[in-house]
């Protein structure tokens, strides 16, 4: 009797369970989630608030490195930018405009008005001169802003003094300038109808006196004008016998016939620019192991080793869109992208937006310093006296001041 109760008890017991089983995974819904917690949204003052940005969802983003990048981990090569206060400074519709490191700012021609005026260190516009300078189409800047070589729509060029109010007249034929570091001289090419009179020239600033440094004949395309600054070098000269197909030597030119030691560069389009010390030589060249692309390079520059050292940094920009602060640090403005080839077809870059990015010459480390929203074309670069602030000349004709940190 208590084996067949015994019997029963298990199998109301079992069938209890099966019935359990059945409504567990045919009719229960699933189980409850413990609660979770938002956090207080503050909501500004007369609107609502602002959502976070994010990656498109089924967007997936390339590195440099041609792998894909997580949302929220910072590309390799391109820092995250800082939040930078950006002021728009200056007059409207500037034009030509040269960054120069003795004063810390920015002069410019305001095309206007037909006037010059500089930029401080505070931001405010300066006036260089009541002189009016209608239709200029270039101007080269002395290092400390106060002359210039002014161009003209017709060809006709002067050399303007805006402390001494003063100008002298140029040959229309002359071209290419560059200032020595205490703008009392300049450097230029002279381009004669016939090409045994196309020469490289030294001139003085004040018209005084001009000398015949180097016949270019009919090689005037292959001299790239650039004077070092203690004037031991005024150009570079791709007329040496070429080491491979984009490797080449460049010969550096000195102002008495000097026999300098060759310069060796991976790529065309050579752009230099000299550290103030005169120790470094920062350059960008297109090479067809970049894809064309520009690319940086940092070499030593003293005494006769011009290009000794050099090292690629991982920028890809044109060296005239950097400028120096101090001899160990750079900025520079780099396009956010760059289509092949725009290394030796620059103009295909045209309007294409910047990052402003800080260089340590030393370590080669980059970091941006501009909000992800800056939009702006950079035409040139100006460091403040102290470091703070970077003012930038866009190809707009505006001028803005970003803070650094």
């Amino acid at each position: 009797m208590i084996k067949k109760i015994a019997l029963i008890l298990l199998f109301i017991g079992a069938t209890f369970g099966m019935a359990f089983m059945l409504y567990r995974f045919f009719f229960a819904g699933p189980p409850a989630e413990p609660p979770v917690t938002e956090p207080p949204v503050t909501v500004p003052p007369g609107g609502l608030p602002t959502a976070g940005e994010g990656q498109i969802p089924g967007e997936v983003v390339i590195g440099p490195d041609g792998l894909p990048v997580s949302p929220g981990v910072p590309t390799p090569g391109v820092p995250t930018a800082p939040v930078a206060p950006v002021e728009v400074v200056g007059e409207p519709n500037a034009v030509a405009a040269s960054a120069f490191a003795t004063s810390g700012g920015l002069d410019y021609y305001n095309q206007s008005d037909g006037r010059f005026y500089r930029v401080d260190g505070d931001g405010n516009s300066v006036r260089l001169s009541d002189r009016i300078f209608p239709e200029v189409s270039d101007v080269t800047w002395s290092n400390d802003g106060g002359k210039a070589v002014i161009e003209f729509p017709d060809q006709s060029k002067i050399v303007y003094d805006f402390e001494q109010e003063s100008q002298v007249t140029l040959p229309k034929h002359w071209e290419d300038f560059s200032f020595s570091s205490d703008g009392d001289s300049f450097v230029a090419k002279s381009i004669g109808l016939d090409t045994a009179n196309r020469w490289l020239i030294l001139a003085s600033s004040d018209g005084s006196t001009a000398k015949l440094i180097e016949p270019l004949g009919d090689n005037a395309d292959k001299v790239v004008v650039s004077v070092s600054p203690d004037s031991s070098i005024l150009a570079f000269s791709a007329t040496a016998e070429p080491v491979g197909f984009d490797s080449r030597d460049l010969l550096p030119i000195g102002p008495n016939g000097e026999n300098l030691k060759a310069m060796r560069v991976e790529g065309f389009e050579f752009i230099p620019r000299w550290a103030p010390d005169g120790k470094r030589l920062v350059y960008s060249a297109a090479a067809s192991s970049d894809d064309f692309l520009p690319a940086l390079w940092v070499a030593r520059a003293d005494g006769n080793e011009v290009g000794a050292g050099r090292v690629k940094l991982n920028v890809r920009t044109w060296a005239d869109k950097c400028t120096f602060a101090g001899p160990d640090v750079m900025y520079c403005a780099e396009p956010r992208s760059l289509p092949s080839g725009a290394g030796l077809q620059r103009d295909i870059a045209d309007g294409t937006p910047d990052r402003l990015l800080r260089i340590d010459l030393n370590s080669g480390a980059t970091r941006t310093v501009s909000p992800e929203d800056f939009g702006a074309t950079v035409r040139s670069l100006s460091v403040s006296d102290d470091g703070s602030t970077l003012f930038v000349a866009d190809t707009a004709g505006s001028i803005t001041k970003v803070e650094l940190f």
